[in-house]
């Protein structure tokens, strides 16, 4: 095949110029984003509580108390999953982001309804949860292409925010401070008249070595029904701008978040941010192999994850999306 090249990383971390005007048509507007992100409240991780300011664990920078009694109480748990600051992200406000974009939320939403089958039973009386795990890849793609193949990394890489998989908890997981969080949204939807019917799940954001953020989800009426009557969704590549079919599976909303948060060329989400060396590893680990031999058990929240993890995470996302596959580029 002459004049062929064969790159080991797809194509799709570029953006297509036409596609810009695409990504524009869904991107909240920053106006709400700001807004809605000054009146978001967090959730105490113990008792639900939500506040518009609350304490911080010292070591991780991340969980979230509305008093030292419940941090205090929440140590036994949080200790096995608290870790020193990680400084490529903040996770509250990758939540924030999460729960103001309208694109984001509503992808988000579609992959509650595929995982817990809420089609079929809403689940109004009983709390399920859904972990997000994220990452920090480079925003071009020669770095990250440079970095998988093990060759320098570049200085002062810009890193994103990309999320590499949604598990589905089991039952067994939701623990009381799950419930009480879960149950503070729950007040909320039933307070509503239009939204007294929509199931409320948890989100459990996890950047793959800690958890760090829960919050509730509203899954909205519009969002049932578009997962109800439409079993695609048109994807446009961001190389050749073709307009393809894909499944309305996890999977495929998945690959649909990435994809708006890697157009997002701005930074309006405020999802780009500088890699650190952990981001670069990570990484190096994924394409080196330098990952766990048999599967997580999906309660892993409850133990000390190992250091492998993160590239496990990683490495199983590239098994599944296309992004990643062999790419021949003809010049």
């Amino acid at each position: 095949m002459a004049g062929a090249r064969l790159d080991c990383i797809g194509l799709e971390h570029t953006v297509h110029p036409d596609i810009r005007k695409y990504h524009k048509s869904y991107l909240t507007p920053t106006k709400d984003l700001r807004e809605t992100r000054a009146q978001g409240k967090q959730a105490c991780a113990v008792c639900g509580k939500f506040e518009y300011e609350l304490r911080r664990c010292g070591k991780c920078k991340h969980a979230s108390y509305c008093s030292k009694e419940c941090q205090k109480a929440d140590w036994p748990t949080h200790k096995t999953a608290c870790s020193a600051a990680d400084s490529s992200v903040n996770m509250t406000k990758i939540a924030q982001t999460l729960d103001a974009s309208t694109f984001l939320i509503m992808q988000l939403q579609g992959a509650f309804i595929a995982a817990f089958h809420l089609l079929r039973d809403p689940r109004l009386d009983r709390p399920f949860a859904g972990r997000v795990d994220v990452g920090v890849e480079p925003t071009h793609l020669m770095a990250f292409m440079q970095i998988h193949r093990g060759g320098p990394c570049p200085e002062n890489v810009e890193g994103m925010v990309q999320v590499n998989a949604f598990t589905p908890l089991p039952h067994a997981w939701i623990t009381p401070q799950a419930t009480r969080i879960w149950r503070s949204g729950r007040d909320r939807v039933e307070s509503t008249t239009e939204l007294v019917s929509s199931p409320v799940g948890l989100v459990v954001l996890s950047k793959a070595n800690a958890l760090v953020q829960i919050f509730p989800i509203i899954i909205f009426p519009q969002m049932m029904n578009i997962m109800r009557n439409s079993p695609t969704f048109k994807r446009v590549s961001s190389l050749t701008r073709t307009s393809i079919s894909v499944p309305v599976d996890i999977p495929g909303l998945m690959m649909m978040i990435n994809k708006h948060i890697r157009a997002d060329e701005k930074n309006k989400l405020s999802m780009r941010t500088e890699m650190t060396p952990g981001d670069v590893q990570v990484i190096g680990d994924a394409a080196s192999g330098n990952v766990l031999a048999t599967p997580l058990p999906a309660d892993w929240l409850l133990v000390a994850p190992p250091p492998q993890l993160a590239a496990t995470i990683l490495k199983e996302k590239m098994e599944w999306d296309p992004m990643y596959k062999p790419t021949v580029v003809f010049e």
